[in-house]
């Protein structure tokens, strides 16, 4: 017979007497394994028993002979398998926490387990040193299952982001704003490990208490615009947390002197208003093409309708290439492409419509599609 097989296959057990010649009568016993048995079983009759097992696992089939010179027994063991079926739920468990297949999280360098119910449940551990391998952040993994008895197998994508503990957590406010008005407040804010994360800001005056919330991919300078409707001086904390944990770091006072749209101005005796125009942050950037992809040769950066061929693009974070050029399109070379899952932030200031006005996009690389790390 095979050594496997599949639940409600027909397996075919063969048993053949070798002993010639013998005397008396030849009965056997043959058991499946399974609590299926066949007394008085002759070989010489019938050598051939078909047989199907109803469910999975390991059985040891047995034959048990005796004539009046000879008592034999022979035995020989079988694996029976269920045939593949899509995964069932799919969970990753990493400090406590419990998190879904579509958005697995784990603390980097710690044991994570990857759980896989259905008929007989399965884990997989992924230990600090094939964490190590990756690398902190998000990865894409695919998980296979195979057997004997299913000619194709099952996959299923599995988005991993391993996540390393917030620690270095820098925040720069400017000490004055004296443009007016000051709709938004720009804080610098550098993080040396943990992200992504949410960032918390929280603006606290005399009289007044306001808060935004604002996503960090990662954790190179970046300039967040924070919306204020404050004047006076106040205090700007930020906390930074992730699925882990969290840090808090004080950025400081600032000051706004104004904040309303008008102020006024007293010219002799009349007095009139004269209305102070900000610096918008409102220039949309478009990105070509919008998700580049390892082997993309070039990102081409532009803003619809601009024609200031003096527009100053500058980039910050993850920046292979010089930080600062003046053009009104700006092409990225591959080689100044940021590293793969790294962050480059471009900022473009120019004049539209006679006023300075800017705008911030960011530029990551992944990887294709078919790129994809195989557990097994």
């Amino acid at each position: 017979m095979s050594k496997l097989a599949a639940v409600f296959d027909n397996i075919t057990i063969t048993v053949k007497w070798l002993l010639h010649p013998f005397q008396g009568n030849l009965t056997c016993t043959l058991s499946a394994g399974d609590g299926h048995i066949i007394d008085n079983y002759s070989p010489e009759e019938m050598e051939n028993v078909v047989h199907k097992y109803s469910r999975a696992g390991v059985f040891t089939v047995g034959v048990e002979c005796s004539t009046s010179e000879w008592h034999v027994t022979a035995h020989k063991i079988i694996t029976i398998q269920e045939p593949l079926g899509e995964f069932g739920t799919i969970k990753c468990h990493s400090m406590n926490q419990s998190t879904d297949y579509t958005n697995c999280k784990a603390l980097y360098n710690n044991p994570l387990k990857i759980q896989v119910e259905g008929i007989v449940p399965h884990d997989i551990p992924v230990s600090p040193e094939v964490q190590q391998k990756l690398g902190p952040g998000c990865h894409q993994l695919t998980l296979v299952a195979l057997n004997g008895v299913t000619p194709k197998d099952v996959s299923t994508v599995l988005d991993l982001c391993l996540v390393e503990p917030v620690e270095g957590l820098v925040v720069d406010v400017e000490l004055e704003h004296e443009q007016c008005p000051v709709r938004v407040l720009q804080v610098n804010v550098t993080l040396a490990r943990g992200a992504p994360v949410q960032l918390h800001f929280m603006l606290s005056g005399a009289n007044y208490t306001f808060s935004e919330m604002h996503e960090m991919l990662h954790g190179g300078p970046q300039l967040f615009h924070v919306s204020n409707t404050i004047q006076g001086t106040f205090n700007v904390v930020v906390r930074a947390e992730n699925s882990f944990s969290s840090m808090e770091t004080d950025g400081g006072n600032t000051t706004v002197y104004c904040h309303n749209e008008t102020v006024n101005q007293q010219d002799g005796d009349t007095i009139g208003e004269h209305v102070r125009i900000p610096r918008a942050f409102n220039l949309h950037i478009t990105v070509d093409p919008e998700i580049p992809v390892i082997g993309t040769t070039s990102v081409k950066l532009s803003v619809d309708k601009l024609n200031d061929d003096n527009a100053l693009w500058t980039c910050s974070g993850t920046c292979p290439c010089p930080a600062k050029v003046r053009t009104r399109d700006y092409e990225i070379s591959e080689a100044c492409l940021p590293p793969v899952y790294s962050f480059s932030e471009y900022t473009v200031l120019a004049t539209s419509h006679g006023h300075k006005q800017t705008g911030t996009r960011c530029i990551t690389v992944i990887p294709r599609e078919n790129m994809k790390l195989t557990l097994t």
